[in-house]
């Protein structure tokens, strides 16, 4: 069976401009935009995500241990006689377990019941992980993750396919996003650059039929229209999941993100340290005119469907009229 180039990195080998996306592919959002403002939009960080959701389950385990820890919970939560007050009873075991000499065993439950609410409320209180910014009127894209900006201007930015496939998924694919290059300045003032993959998770139950195109390819061509300033459809935003909707805390960027975003790209580009325009060029390849270009590569095992083969040849003839 032939491998997928995703099988056992996330990252495709090719790399695209991401102002190269096909301008007649159809426009998906997938409802997984964070925040809108005037001449902004917020899209969600995938792997940020996907690790808040391992922590969210970790937190309801961690409060369902401090609610089953009996030495604790026991004060609060078990039945009493109707003579006495909760605090009358929980004075009475508190004498019981002195009396005993249980010591070692009270404080050990008190601290591992209470190390464990701490750590739930830590994670389900910690704010919503910081999305990427896309801004409209500078044409920058941009954010700040540990203390350090990172920025692209998106006339000249690169785009990956970003793929995730696991032993679980007997190396299927089953996240399909995009990753956008940026670039930062080290302690040295040397150039650093990464690649964040932004999209909606779950888009794998996606009907692409429906769609007209891989979901990933189409939400790149919506945050190309939109940076490229055309009419496209109105963005949907919010919380999808209840893992989401847990963490009460919104994200902050910082009040002057902007101008300093700003600032790193002029820096940047008066001390030429962004790559060459003809060094971007030689090492990307053209998307192909065809919405579904990705489905052989991300599911190798299948044959593609023949609703897509007929799209691929309508979308080339369209290209030679």
């Amino acid at each position: 069976m032939k491998k997928s180039v995703y099988a056992y990195k996330p990252l495709g080998d090719k790399i695209y401009m991401a102002k190269g996306i096909p301008n007649g592919f159809s426009y998906h959002i997938d409802n997984w935009l964070i925040g809108r403002g005037q001449n902004t939009i917020d899209a969600k960080r995938l792997l940020p995500v996907m690790w808040m959701y391992l922590k969210s389950s970790a937190a309801c385990a961690f409060v369902y241990i401090f609610y089953v820890i009996e030495d604790y919970t026991y004060y609060l939560f078990s039945k009493k006689s109707s003579i006495e007050t909760r605090w009358d009873f929980i004075i009475n075991q508190l004498e019981y377990f002195f009396v005993q000499g249980y010591y070692a065993k009270l404080l050990f439950g008190l601290l591992v019941a209470t190390l464990f609410l701490l750590i739930a409320l830590s994670i389900i209180l910690a704010r919503y992980p910081t999305p990427l910014r896309f801004n409209q009127s500078n044409g920058l894209v941009y954010y700040k993750l540990k203390g350090k900006i990172w920025v692209t201007p998106w006339q000249q930015a690169q785009i990956k396919l970003w793929r995730f496939a696991n032993t679980y998924s007997a190396r299927m694919v089953v996240e399909r996003a995009i990753a956008v290059r940026l670039f930062s300045l080290n302690r040295k003032g040397e150039l650093i650059e990464r690649w964040e993959p932004i999209a909606g998770i779950d888009n794998l139950d996606l009907d692409e039929q429906a769609l007209g195109g891989d979901p990933s390819l189409l939400f790149w061509n919506w945050l190309n229209g939109y940076m490229q300033k055309r009419a496209v459809p109105e963005p949907k935003i919010g919380k999808i999941s209840l893992f989401e909707k847990l963490h009460f805390r919104a994200y902050k960027h910082p009040k002057n993100l902007e101008s300093k975003a700003e600032a790193l790209h002029q820096r940047l580009l008066d001390e030429k340290l962004y790559p060459s325009k003809q060094s971007d060029l030689s090492q990307c390849s053209p998307v192909p005119n065809d919405p579904h270009f990705t489905f052989l590569e991300d599911f190798p095992h299948m044959q593609k469907p023949q609703y897509q083969i007929e799209t691929a040849a309508r979308f080339a003839a369209q290209q030679h009229r």
